[in-house]
């Protein structure tokens, strides 16, 4: 709230560059009434990234996707 940093909720990223220069990225969002897990996001949102049903892609230059997407903890 207000800028302020709070340990419940959250939501955690894992990307990678594709050889045809898009971004393949998986987000694992924490419940609003769970302690946020930097660990237990990462493995989740790397697990997503090696699925079709939840990895997304864009053509997003590298500082473009980090600039839209800077709210996140990144795996």
């Amino acid at each position: 709230v207000n800028g302020s940093i709070h340990n419940k909720g959250g939501s955690t990223i894992a990307f990678r560059e594709v050889g045809n220069g898009e971004i393949e990225f998986a987000e694992a969002k924490c419940s609003p009434r769970d302690n946020f897990s930097r660990a237990a996001g990462r493995v989740k949102a790397e697990g997503r990234l090696s699925s079709d049903r939840y990895r997304k892609t864009t053509e997003s230059t590298w500082d473009d996707f980090i600039a839209e997407n800077s709210y996140h903890e990144y795996a």
